[in-house]
């Protein structure tokens, strides 16, 4: 059983790293997105939007777009 907690540290780690390499291959709006939309505030597109002074439409499709980029970086299937 103690095997496992390091071995779970190391995999979010490893999971961390993996995912900052993605996030940083965006540009910085599709960065902003995915953080603002995903892991700091699970904000609406509209809320987005709004924030970055933009039309939601301006929003969605980039979103979608970077989505299937960080899929394919991460390989793991985008889910919708």
């Amino acid at each position: 059983m103690t095997t496992l907690i390091p071995l779970t540290s190391y995999y979010r780690r490893e999971q961390r790293e993996i995912l900052g390499r993605a996030l940083s291959s965006l540009r910085e709006s599709g960065r902003q997105i995915i953080t603002l939309h995903y892991h700091r505030q699970e904000w609406q597109m509209r809320q987005i939007a709004q924030a970055m002074n933009v039309y939601e439409s301006c929003i969605s499709q980039p979103s979608g777009v970077t989505l299937e980029r960080v899929s394919v970086l991460l390989a793991v299937p985008v889910q919708r």
